[in-house]
């Protein structure tokens, strides 16, 4: 393997890894037929509850949100970028 090959992989697997700093989120049912999101962030060094925040903010719009829930979870990998734990918040968009 050619030096920048072994540059472009090592570039490519760093680009990996920051993007898991990105959140994800999915919709839950709050009963009485009302529907939320579940935002999860955290996982690495480079985030934060304010990512979960921001997306939740990215979900919602202008209508704003109201937080139903805040936790954090055990996660378990060996990753030395990673601590250990992620981050969640429940969250309800508010009404028009």
């Amino acid at each position: 393997m050619t030096f920048f090959r072994q540059v472009a992989v090592v570039c490519a697997f760093a680009v990996m890894l920051t993007g898991c700093v990105a959140t994800s989120s999915e919709i839950v049912d709050l009963g009485s037929n009302t529907k939320g999101y579940r935002v999860y962030c955290g996982g690495t060094i480079y985030s934060d509850a304010d990512d979960c925040h921001s997306r939740a903010e990215y979900l919602c719009g202008d209508l704003g949100y109201s937080v139903l829930k805040e936790a954090s979870m055990p996660y378990s990998h060996t990753l030395p970028l990673w601590d250990n734990s992620t981050h969640y918040i429940v969250v309800q968009c508010n009404a028009p």
